[in-house]
């Protein structure tokens, strides 16, 4: 479920181009490098996992709907936080709090600027909607840089966190997914 991703979001599918670096401006432009993604699904609702390919750039999401999930009680909060090269700590880059998850795919499917702003112009219903039914969802090639990080990034690690949660069920989360990549300049 790209509900799952950018999940949903987040919420795109695409591939980055096999190129070596770019440069604009005499600036290289950053690698991104998936280097973990950690997946839940609760059980009584939703059983998911994902699969980064061998080039670390994209990767997969599945996600098995076992319960439908209710159009009027979806909350999503989305937050990404960094570490900075020769930086100790992570500090936070922006948060996102308490968004119904349904009206904000709504307005996502209807609305070219925010589309824009996730570089995608795929219409996410085509992948999921509200109420989430009960089966299969399949995400391929979801890649992080495309959906999330503007190519001007600082090097650095960072880890973008997405949770649903049922506001009205009796667990507080149905699904998370934080996806933890390394942002770098390639070397000569």
């Amino acid at each position: 479920m790209k509900l799952l991703l950018i999940l949903l979001l987040a919420a795109s599918v695409s591939c980055l181009e096999d190129s070596d670096e770019e440069v604009i401006d005499d600036r290289p432009i950053p690698t991104v490098s998936v280097d973990q993604i950690k997946i839940y699904g609760e059980r009584k609702y939703i059983l998911a996992q994902a699969r980064i390919h061998e080039d670390r750039r994209t990767f997969d999401i599945h996600a098995n709907v076992i319960r439908e999930l209710g159009s009027n009680n979806l909350i999503m909060n989305v937050n990404m936080r960094a570490k900075f090269e020769n930086e100790n700590e992570f500090k936070k880059i922006f948060e996102l709090r308490r968004l119904d998850f349904c009206v904000w795919l709504t307005e996502y499917n209807e609305n070219f600027f925010l589309r824009a702003f996730f570089k995608k112009s795929m219409t996410l219903s085509e992948v999921i909607e509200c109420p989430v039914r009960v089966g299969n969802i399949s995400l391929h090639n979801v890649n992080m840089a495309d959906n999330v990080y503007p190519q001007n990034m600082v090097p650095g690690t960072y880890k973008y966190f997405l949770e649903i949660v049922e506001v009205t069920g009796d667990l507080p989360k149905v699904f998370a997914l934080q996806v933890t990549t390394r942002i770098y300049i390639k070397k000569e």
